[in-house]
């Protein structure tokens, strides 16, 4: 039998020292317990992904230095590693095996990846030698995040006849991995005939956030060990190939996993950016109101600061519900009136217009006001803006730019509209009460920049919207497929121009987490100048 541990770590790109503090007392804690091999994720000691540092000759050397460090700490331990290596001028994104202090197997990457968020093939050079490992008369192979799925080594390893199958991996979180990524895994452990030792990275980096959900999966392909979602963990599993280990179940909730995704993506951009605290516009609104619980939720009622900044065209009704939920959060608020502003800037301003009527120039100026108020209450207070737009949005250009689309973060990027009232419903029952009051849930969505607005004066029903962006976006269906899902080819085609029109201010819209396959900042890069709608 071998006892065998799983260390998933939240590595932050290009903390080295403070990598390794993680990774030493891992491996000291996996001396406590006895264990025989320890495994860490992909590129644990610089964390993932590290994009250009890479090309920086100090940062690969720094990784190299401390890759030394963790060799001469595996006395009587073997330890499985993920980290870069150097050799003949060529940098490799490796698998390592220590043990006693000694390198016993090095594996490189063999299937880089070359998409919009990991471009390894610009940094790393391809691996191409498969070599087993032995270590206690088990025979194993080492492979490193997507390699597990490359028919080149499944073969190689179906050919050995492995005992088990050590996969170091980064792979993020999005809403359909737990049906795709996972179902992979339990078809490729069936095929070779062996367990898979799946160790994954944990935690927020800018636009992406890894789940952990590191497991064994049986040659039955079924899930066997688990460790936690969303946060660091240490697991062991005595590994017998002879026992008949019970089935454990992944969750599948979405909207739990994409609250986890959520609180755990604000937890890390604050912390590992070095700010304490964050601040939210709180309009009343349902989206405004997500954001402010999931911050509150990640950073602590303590360090998250309201501010609410009504206009002649906010409702009571708004201003009312957006207190109710600063104090339902327990968090510190503001109210801050902008009419004295905007009225101030409108008569300055109001001259140079000859006569034109009040439109979205007027509309526009009130979210700039509140963006400049937002802005100062951070330089003043080092609070980071969480800006509240979503996907929905986003996609069509419903926003103003230098206003509502100001902020450090953009927590709710990826995420629908009718998506956001499935997490606020989700919050309330955490809670255990309507931290999230129901007319909230109840009132016509609206940005309240002019009289009796409505978001349908200008979008469909967010129910026939956020299907039809789905569609486009992450399904990748042309205009004439959409229609024939039974929306009207005048509507699909107004919808599809406003996202190729809105492209100039997502090019300028701050960054958020990716949640979907398919997110739009990332998946698609339409040209801003275009005719092509």
């Amino acid at each position: 039998m071998l006892k065998i541990a799983f260390a998933q770590i939240n590595p932050t790109v290009g903390a080295f020292d403070k990598n390794y503090k993680k990774i030493f007392d891992f491996i000291q804690k996996a001396k406590f317990n006895n264990v025989d091999i320890l495994i860490f994720g992909e590129l644990s000691i610089s964390g993932y992904p590290p994009k250009d540092l890479l090309l920086q000759e100090d940062f690969v050397e720094k990784n190299l230095e401390i890759l030394k460090k963790v060799k001469n700490s595996t006395d009587n331990i073997a330890v499985v590693l993920g980290s870069i290596y150097k050799k003949n001028d060529k940098i490799y994104n490796s698998a390592f095996l220590f043990y006693n202090k000694k390198i016993l197997n090095i594996y490189n990457k063999v299937n880089l990846l070359a998409n919009s968020f990991f471009n390894e093939k610009k940094y790393f050079s391809e691996g191409s030698a498969l070599k087993y490992c032995k270590f206690k008369n088990y025979k194993f192979f080492l492979t490193l995040g997507e390699d597990i799925f490359c028919k080149k080594i499944t073969n190689y390893i179906k050919k050995e006849k492995i005992d088990f199958v050590i996969n170091l991996s980064a792979i993020p979180f999005y809403l359909e991995k737990n049906k795709f990524f996972y179902s992979n895994l339990y078809k490729i452990a069936k095929s070779i005939n062996s367990f898979i030792f799946f160790c994954n990275l944990v935690g927020g980096q800018d636009e992406v956030v890894f789940d952990g959900n590191s497991c064994v999966i049986s040659p039955y392909g079924k899930i066997v060990f688990l460790c936690k979602s969303f946060q660091e963990d240490f697991g062991i599993f005595e590994f017998d190939k002879k026992i008949n280990y019970k089935q454990l179940s992944i969750c599948n909730d979405k909207v739990k996993l994409v609250y986890e995704a959520l609180v755990c993506s604000i937890r890390d951009y604050v912390s590992k950016n070095n700010f304490k605290s964050a601040i939210v516009g709180v309009s009343g609104g349902i989206d405004s109101a997500v954001v402010a619980s999931l911050a509150t939720a990640a950073l602590g009622k303590n360090n998250v600061f309201g501010l609410i900044m009504p206009s002649r065209f906010s409702l009571a009704s708004s201003v009312s519900c957006a207190k109710k939920i600063c104090e339902n959060l327990k968090i510190n608020y503001k109210i801050i009136d902008i009419e004295n502003i905007f009225s101030t800037i409108y008569k300055i301003i109001e001259p140079f217009f000859l006569d034109k009527k009040f439109d979205v120039t007027e509309e526009n100026l009130q979210s700039r006001i509140r963006g400049i108020i937002l802005m100062a209450f951070s330089n003043k207070f080092g609070h980071l803006v969480l800006n509240t737009g979503n996907k929905s949005e986003l996609s069509c250009g419903y926003s103003t730019l230098y206003g509502d689309l100001i902020g450090g973060f953009a927590i709710l990027k990826d995420i629908y509209k009718t998506f956001i009232y499935k997490l606020a419903e989700y919050i309330n029952k955490v809670a255990g009460f309507l931290v999230i009051p129901k007319i909230v849930f109840t009132k016509a969505p609206s940005a309240e920049l002019r009289k009796n607005q409505k978001d349908t004066d200008t979008l469909p029903p967010y129910s026939i919207l956020d299907p039809i962006l789905k569609f486009y976006l992450e399904n990748n269906l042309e205009p004439k497929m959409i229609a024939k899902k039974g929306y009207s080819v005048k509507l699909v085609n107004k919808i599809i121009k406003m996202v190729f029109l809105s492209e100039f201010k997502r090019k300028q819209a701050p960054i958020g987490p990716k949640i979907t396959y398919s997110a739009i900042f990332k998946q698609k890069d339409l040209p801003i100048t275009n005719n092509f709608f």
